[in-house]
């Protein structure tokens, strides 16, 4: 079901039923009117209230990249985890940085470049790593 508001922003309510038209989940996402910001609701067993909630606001820089900043909550309210997504103006390189106990530290970073081969194919590298000792993983992939 999809709502507009008074205020330009659109509500899109999904629900998940059981045979017998119980609700199972819901999920609600709202989006403002410049679609900069959006919350997601995720009621996940069908009670009325909403178990997790992530909330994100684009911001489009001058240069043509963007940041993208996520924050997931839970039940009471607590924060679960603050990240930070910042993409260049080609989206070709994309940075995501994770704040997992919310004490404004990155916990884990990764960084994704990819580049074309003379021959029109992609290289992808892939770089994983926690904040605190730099340690994770690093992939490569020809595509």
């Amino acid at each position: 079901m999809n709502v507009y508001n008074v205020d330009g922003s659109t509500t899109e309510t999904i629900d998940n039923r059981r045979n017998n038209d119980t609700l199972l989940n819901r999920e609600t996402l709202t989006i403002n009117v410049n679609a900069e910001m959006k919350t997601i609701a995720t009621d996940f067993h069908g009670v009325g209230l909403a178990d997790n909630t992530v909330l994100t606001q684009t911001t489009l820089k001058t240069d043509g990249s963007s940041q993208v900043f996520a924050k997931q909550i839970n039940l009471n309210g607590t924060v679960i985890l603050n990240q930070w997504i910042n993409v260049t103006a080609n989206g070709l390189s994309t940075t995501v940085n994770r704040d997992y106990n919310w004490d404004s530290v990155v916990d884990w970073f990764s960084t994704e470049v990819t580049a074309y081969n003379a021959d029109g194919s992609l290289l992808k590298h892939n770089v994983i790593l926690r904040a605190q000792d730099m340690t994770g993983s690093c992939v490569m992939s020809q595509q």
